[in-house]
């Protein structure tokens, strides 16, 4: 299981849209994120910062599986203009507890 992390930071005025948005995530695109192999998908914010922390099979596969998807499309046509240079960036792990 590889384990990823990403941030973000929000656009000013966009917090209350954003939250809302992943509060009324559809159904049909969570179980497409499964298909795709990830099993765990969570999403901290401070403020205006946003840190994603996913667990899936093989990251490569899943965003190809994800790219293909019409609706992960309209999800990111909705949520990407919220997001500061329009996506997450990834992070660097640097410490993992033996």
């Amino acid at each position: 299981m590889e384990r990823h992390a990403f941030y973000a930071r929000l656009r000013p005025g966009h917090e209350d849209a954003y939250l809302e948005a992943h509060r009324n995530m559809p159904q049909d695109l969570v179980a497409a994120y499964r298909k795709a192999g990830i099993t765990n998908l969570i999403i901290f914010r401070d403020g205006e910062l946003l840190f994603l922390y996913l667990e899936c099979a093989k990251l490569e596969a899943a965003i190809a599986s994800l790219d293909k998807n019409p609706m992960e499309l309209q999800w990111q046509q909705l949520t990407s203009p919220m997001l500061e240079g329009g996506d997450f960036r990834k992070l660097t792990g640097i410490f993992e507890l033996p």
